[in-house]
């Protein structure tokens, strides 16, 4: 009885690692072959919060050591920002309510202050270079 314990005990760790993502959680890291996804919306008036998803040959998210510079203009004002990026950086995270919840690989770049209030729409384009020098651009507008 007490041998059954012990096993029961340790199928039991085994599956909530298991069920946790502990044991083979490392996210995918082929190279990037296009941005699949930038998305932007405003955080506060001077404010803007930026993530990104890459992708890789097959359509599949992934992740990448790299650089990323983004370019924000609104009403012929223009910010760049540029980050240095580690596969780490990157991680799952689920986007959308209700029926179109779904889970995501992504870099999150968090919320930037910009200089001024924006107003209208400001559009973003992020380019993201790999240590290789391969380069992939994605664009998309946020509405103020």
């Amino acid at each position: 009885m007490r041998d059954r314990l012990k096993q029961l005990a340790v199928l039991s760790a085994i599956l909530a690692i298991v069920g946790c993502g502990c044991l083979g959680g490392s996210l995918p890291n082929n190279p990037p072959a296009y941005v699949e996804s930038v998305y932007a919306t405003e955080a506060g008036a001077n404010g803007i919060s930026i993530y990104y998803i890459l992708a890789d040959a097959n359509g599949q998210m992934t992740t990448s050591d790299g650089t990323a510079k983004v370019v924000v203009e609104n009403n012929d004002i223009r910010w760049t920002l540029n980050y240095n990026v580690t596969k780490s950086d990157f991680q799952k995270a689920k986007v959308g309510r209700g029926a179109f919840e779904h889970e995501v690989i992504l870099h999150n770049l968090g919320r930037k202050q910009l200089d001024r209030d924006l107003s209208g729409a400001a559009t973003v384009e992020l380019t993201f270079t790999t240590p290789d020098g391969k380069e992939m651009t994605g664009k998309t507008t946020a509405y103020y």
